[in-house]
């Protein structure tokens, strides 16, 4: 099977998706250590599809080198995919401006703001090359979708921009493993949403004063 090469800084949930219900479909998730780069590039071969990490890192609060994770990826000419959930929903990170392929939201935190729903996010960068020879199911005909080949319609010569990874997951993904968040709830994000960045500045002016103080009282 293939495998995916990971940061070890995780949120738990996704740490035993990756190790316990990944590895059950036949991926496997190889562990670097915390966000070492050269970890990292140690545990690539010709089987790696991408590179994970999270922005800011569950729990260690970590702040990994983007610049030299995406800069490695492209010498490997691999996707980065991030978990941008703890940079406030990105309000605080925009993966996509430091290169970051693949963006991913737990949109219950940040996004949605106050406990009322759950839902997730998946954002397509429209800044890879999936015709590369390493994504046969984006670059060749689909037998589940009737011939369709995702790159020549979806690609970075579609009138769309490169939305290929975006619009598999949708017709293929969506249809066939059903993550389907109800239109309710779907309401409930975006009035959140409407309120993301004055809800992060308060929280982090307060971050900062009471960081202020606990320094003035060691």
């Amino acid at each position: 099977g293939d495998n995916i090469v990971s940061t070890s800084f995780l949120y738990g949930g996704t740490y035993n998706l990756f190790k316990v219900s990944f590895a059950r479909l036949g991926v496997e998730f190889r562990f670097a250590k915390g966000d070492d780069v050269d970890s990292i590039e140690s545990l690539i071969d010709e089987k790696t599809k991408a590179i994970y990490l999270e922005m800011i890192g569950n729990p260690e609060y970590n702040i990994p080198d983007v610049e030299k994770i995406v800069d490695l990826a492209r010498k490997k000419d691999l996707p980065v995919i991030m978990d941008n959930t703890f940079a406030q929903g990105g309000y605080l990170f925009n993966p996509i401006d430091w290169g970051v392929n693949i963006v991913l939201h737990s949109a219950t935190k940040w996004i949605g703001g106050h406990g009322t729903s759950m839902g997730g996010i998946i954002i397509d960068g429209g800044n890879f090359n999936w015709n590369n020879g390493k994504y046969p199911t984006l670059s060749e005909p689909s037998e589940g979708y009737h011939g369709l080949n995702f790159w020549e319609v979806f690609g970075d010569q579609s009138p769309f921009g490169n939305i290929a990874f975006a619009i598999r997951c949708r017709v293929e993904g969506l249809r066939d493993f059903g993550p389907a968040i109800s239109p309710f709830n779907s309401f409930m994000m975006l009035q959140g949403l409407e309120t993301l960045s004055l809800r992060a500045e308060r929280i982090n002016a307060s971050t900062l004063e009471i960081a202020r103080w606990l320094e003035k009282h060691p």
